[in-house]
């Protein structure tokens, strides 16, 4: 998969999010944007905010850094689909207020350099449901 293959799941995503007032996700989103993530996606995240991205909501060698909600932002180093899924539905309801049309929100584009701008979308998102 490549850029312009993520691109155009965002695209699809976003199209849900206009139609549907309120978004829990479930499971499926989950798995889906899970099979939408690449190598390349995974890369992009920890090269531009030293983040990684776990392909599983399971635990992994570090598990109280990766569930541990409290921790500063600053010190975490991975982030779970559900996050990641948070960030998206925040960049969506960013743009609305930017006045960007879903469509031009693009791989990796979307993507903030900085990690407080990623925490923060993640909240607008997490507020938004």
């Amino acid at each position: 998969m490549n850029n312009e293959t993520f691109s155009t799941y965002l695209v699809k995503l976003f199209r849900y999010f206009e139609a549907n007032d309120q978004f829990v996700f479930s499971r499926r989103d989950q798995e889906a944007l899970i099979r939408a993530v690449d190598g390349d996606v995974v890369h992009t995240i920890q090269e531009r905010l030293g983040l990684t991205l776990l392909l599983n909501e399971a635990c992994s060698q570090n598990c109280y850094v990766a569930e541990n909600q409290e921790m500063q932002e600053a010190y975490r180093q991975f982030i779970s689909p559900t996050e990641f899924l948070y960030f998206l539905y925040g960049t969506f309801l960013a743009s609305i207020t930017e006045n960007v049309p879903p469509n031009r929100l693009l791989w990796p584009a979307v993507l903030p350099n900085e990690t407080g701008t990623f925490w923060e979308r993640i909240q607008l998102g997490k507020n938004g449901r």
